[in-house]
């Protein structure tokens, strides 16, 4: 079956919730108006938006257009990459969500429109419509599924699932992180804690570090206020191949970065690679299962004596898990520099009741950004610390700060000889030209 996203001007018919008259579909759209907001907000046309889905009356050809894979996740759910007629990417993905996730994105969606709004289409959260469809045989029920935004335009080298949690967060073992894949050459989806044992980081300008901190923090307190928890940065680094020359890698880095939605794909700062960054799996409540999961893995964690590592599980408050996440982005991810603690914060933090009373106060009231950052590093620094890896992150930097300091040496230089071919060029300008001076002197013949 094919999705039926006509446009509105082409089908006036349709309503809030509409089913399809066609025997074989059975899909039904659910708040047709909302998404169809939201793709507006995001810069996509309802035009656009179609012809990615346009029907095709040849089975061989839907096959060929949809596919298919499984989640690496614990859901196991069913993805589609949606392909157009001519083989290349449409740019939106087709996933399989459960009936409760279907009504959290339902129930949050007019905040969710607000929320969009409200940041131009700046947003790292990209749900963009709702369906269902029921199965052909007898007895069979409902299958849910919604069209993503495609975060990665290619197939990056790496990426990773971060969530800033440590329980459950490895998804290659430990002989494997010593290996090199030599089959394709690329990894399955990684996680924290390859995150973290590699020593990686993100080279990104201070400016375009601040846009990424901040649709990330804007998410956040939006996700959140709508009690949800368990969502995950997805984050692609790809490079280009080296044999491609300086200007045709600068193209299809600019290229890339245009295909994919607003701020959500970043160059580096040296211009070698692209970051591509998303949050995803979204769709998960606090709820009973979500408590009683924190409980007995609390306990389970006192018993072991770890009582520590507790904080590094999934089940967490929604105002926890949303200020885990913003730390471990800012300090583990974009690499966020600190604001200078003053004397009385120093005085503060000397007390750890007081500062845990603080630390809950300011979660529910909301506080500044760079005062947030140093606080959620002081409540969660502790998960991420590894002594093992500590000079591979110390190499790592000090080779970071030295690149550094070399690009914005050479761009000095670089502007100084701009600034002297252009004082020259000015010089040249005013001095008359041989030809000019030489027609002024009389002739002896004139004379």
């Amino acid at each position: 079956a094919t999705l039926d996203v006509t446009p509105p001007l082409l089908s006036p018919q349709r309503h809030v919730e509409t089913k399809s008259r066609s025997r074989a579909q059975h899909v039904q759209h659910y708040a047709v108006a909302h998404f169809r907001a939201i793709r507006e907000a995001f810069g996509i046309t309802a035009q656009s938006f179609a012809n990615a889905f346009r029907h095709s009356r040849e089975f061989s050809d839907s096959a060929r257009r949809l596919r298919e894979s499984v989640s690496e996740g614990a859901s196991g759910s069913f993805f589609y990459w949606v392909k157009h007629t001519d083989g290349s990417d449409t740019g939106y993905i087709v996933k399989q969500i459960t009936k409760a996730e279907k009504n959290t994105l339902i129930s949050t969606l007019p905040a969710y429109l607000a929320h969009v709004h409200s940041r131009g289409g700046y947003s790292l959260v990209h749900y963009l419509s709702c369906h269902s469809m029921r199965l052909r045989w007898a007895w069979s029920g409902k299958v849910y599924f919604v069209v993503l935004r495609n975060f990665f335009p290619v197939r990056p080298q790496l990426s990773f699932d971060l969530k800033g949690a440590t329980a459950n967060r490895r998804a290659l073992k430990t002989w494997e992180l010593h290996q090199t894949n030599t089959v394709a050459g690329l990894y399955s989806t990684l996680r924290d804690w390859e995150w973290m044992d590699i020593g990686m980081t993100t080279e990104l300008d201070a400016h375009d570090a601040a846009s990424i901190w901040s649709m990330i923090c804007a998410d956040c307190d939006f996700l959140q206020r709508q009690h949800l928890l368990d969502y995950s940065l997805l984050l692609g680094i790809h490079r280009p191949q080296g044999t491609l020359s300086p200007h045709e890698k600068e193209v299809l880095l600019k290229q890339l970065t245009q295909q994919c939605a607003r701020g959500c794909a970043v160059i580096s700062s040296d211009r070698q690679k692209v970051y591509f960054f998303g949050i995803i799996d979204v769709l998960e409540t606090f709820s009973l299962r979500w408590r009683v999961q924190r409980v007995i893995l609390r306990m389970l964690y006192v018993l072991a004596m770890r009582w520590r590592s507790s904080d590094g599980i999934s089940a967490m408050p929604p105002p926890l898990y949303a200020d885990r996440f913003r730390t471990f982005m800012a300090h583990e991810v974009l690499h966020m520099k600190e604001e200078p603690v003053s004397t009385d914060e120093r005085w503060h933090s000397q007390s750890n009741v007081f500062s845990a009373c603080r630390r809950l106060l300011e979660l529910l009231q909301g506080i500044p950004q760079l005062s947030l950052r140093r606080r959620g590093r002081e409540r969660w620094q502790h998960l991420w610390e590894r002594r093992r890896r500590g000079l591979v992150r110390q190499r790592i930097d000090s080779e970071l700060n030295e690149k550094q300091a070399l690009i914005e040496e050479q761009s000095h230089r670089i502007a100084e000889q701009e600034r002297c071919i252009k004082e020259l060029t000015e010089q040249l300008s005013l001095r008359p030209s041989s030809r000019s001076v030489g027609s002024t002197i009389p002739r002896k013949s004139e004379r």
